[in-house]
């Protein structure tokens, strides 16, 4: 992937993160509207859900970690 299409990616990572919080811990305000997506090309889109997947994967061991390192029960 291109420098800026990961750039890309970070800042809409960012955005969903803000955007999520702002539903969990204050339901009551109206959620900020989104940007409009980019437009990719077959390729680049199947190169994005494969990042995606890896991240949501990456985080899930991160998650496992740390219950393993708080005693939680957490598998290694």
């Amino acid at each position: 992937m291109l420098d800026e299409q990961l750039e890309i990616l970070y800042a809409t990572w960012a955005i969903a993160c803000t955007r999520v919080r702002q539903q969990l811990y204050h339901p009551g305000q109206p959620v900020a509207p989104c940007p409009q997506p980019p437009l990719w090309g077959e390729e680049m889109s199947a190169m994005m859900v494969l990042w995606i997947a890896r991240e949501r994967r990456l985080f899930e061991c991160e998650m496992r970690e740390i219950e393993y390192l708080l005693g939680l029960g957490g598998a290694r």
